[in-house]
């Protein structure tokens, strides 16, 4: 990850703006934007801008290598910002976390800098440049889709969105890249990175360089490990079966779709200390009768279902050579496993870390 002083932040959005050049077309089966790949020599307008549609999705590139394997389009925008809204108020009422459902880590980072990797539309980056309004927060991607600061709706407009606070900025880059930033941050943050990390060591590693002495690093992820108070299922559901394909299409890119089961030691090998993990039951679908649960069980049951054909169209029909048909049957029986299957559950993985604070010598 670059300096920030190696950008010009750009405040544009809300989904994906026109940066230098022509409009990208949705429509536009396999179509690309640019010659080649975006390389760390591109400058951060065309690099971020670069995006390929594909199966009728909208992917972007990663700096190093080939594009990402899940879309970035409006669709998918809408996905994770309406997760972020569910999960937030679901860790807010678990009354763990201070109340604002934003972090565990015991941070206070008021006069500090925060870093949100991977921060999509920013809506976790806002909500904590609001919470805490003498931070700095600063979200990074690899592109430009987060809402702008300042925003002017026509008479068209069916959405509007509230101002990005001053606090906050976003900077363009792919952080699986050597990180040349010499900010020293007092906590970082990571949601939903499984099947997008080729080398997680490498960016834990790259994490805790990052840190001040003291300073701490939240992760955030949605395991792939269903469960059923009923004990029915089984490795023949449409939703097993699909969990192993993801599986098997991920390896082939050299990356791993559920980091959850190795992630605390991942940790603990990159040298933090103070290890905390919380596996936390989500349900999936509206079974639970609280309102509580059954809010999140249905905002869990969402993001999964409308995100299994973005999840699928590249890795399965490309990496393992599928057909459109049969990759369409596949998420059909997944889906069909979460609106029907009863009392299903899914985990949900915190795992929080601190750099051991530098030990002065005595007076």
């Amino acid at each position: 990850m670059r300096s920030p002083d190696d950008y010009s932040i750009l405040d544009d959005g809300p989904y994906m703006p026109q940066i230098n050049g022509p409009p990208i077309r949705e429509d536009d089966e396999d179509s690309t934007y640019g010659e080649a790949p975006p390389t760390t020599t591109t400058s951060m307008c065309s690099a971020a801008a670069r995006c390929i549609t594909k199966h009728g999705r909208r992917y972007e590139f990663y700096y190093q290598d080939g594009f990402h394997p899940f879309p970035n389009d409006a669709a998918e925008q809408q996905r994770i910002a309406a997760f972020h809204r569910h999960i937030t108020q679901y860790l807010a009422s678990s009354g763990s976390n201070s109340g604002h459902g934003l972090h565990f880590a015991p941070t206070q980072p008021n006069g500090k800098s925060v870093l949100d990797m991977g921060t999509g539309t920013g809506d976790w980056a806002i909500d904590m440049g609001k919470l805490y309004r003498g931070a700095a927060i600063i979200g990074t991607d690899l592109s430009p889709i987060q809402r702008r600061k300042e925003v002017s709706i026509d008479a068209r407009s069916i959405l509007s969105y509230d101002k990005v606070p001053v606090n906050v900025e976003w900077i363009m880059d792919d952080l699986e890249l050597e990180w040349v930033d010499p900010t020293l941050y007092q906590y970082i943050h990571c949601r939903n990175f499984g099947g997008s990390i080729k080398d997680w060591p490498r960016l834990i590693r790259q994490v805790h360089e990052g840190l001040e002495p003291g300073g701490w690093v939240e992760f955030h992820e949605l395991s792939t490990d269903f469960t059923s108070d009923d004990e029915t299922i089984g490795l023949n559901t449409g939703l097993a079966k699909l969990i192993s394909v993801l599986n098997e299409a991920c390896k082939k890119t050299g990356r791993i779709l559920d980091p959850t089961p190795r992630l605390k030691n991942w940790i603990v090998e990159g040298g933090f200390s103070s290890v905390q993990q919380h596996n936390i039951k989500l349900p999936v679908g509206d079974w639970p009768e609280n309102l509580r649960d059954k809010d999140i069980g249905v905002g869990v049951r969402e993001y999964i279902a409308d995100g299994l054909q973005g999840m699928t169209a590249v890795l399965v029909r490309e990496e393992l050579g599928w057909s459109e048909d049969k990759v369409e049957e596949l998420c059909a029986q997944a889906r069909a496993t979460m609106s029907f299957h009863a009392r299903l559950s899914i985990e949900y993985t915190i795992v929080i870390a601190q750099k051991a604070p530098r030990d002065y010598p005595a007076a």
